[in-house]
């Protein structure tokens, strides 16, 4: 029976444009920073600095 709910939750959220990402209980536990990549190379989302933060990474000329 949760296959199905599952399964008609899924169409549901599609039906929407809602992308479905599903994950392992212990990958989320255990590996943080692979999940949060997979999360964000899903949505092409970059990391974000701050001017501030790019300058204190780029030597000086």
């Amino acid at each position: 029976m949760a296959d199905i709910y599952d399964q008609e939750r899924t169409w549901f959220l599609e039906k929407y444009r809602i992308k479905i990402i599903r994950f392992e209980n212990k990958a989320v536990f255990e590996n943080e920073d692979w999940v949060i990549h997979k999360i964000r190379s899903s949505y092409s989302w970059q990391e974000r600095t701050t001017p501030s933060a790019e300058a204190a990474a780029t030597p000086p000329l």
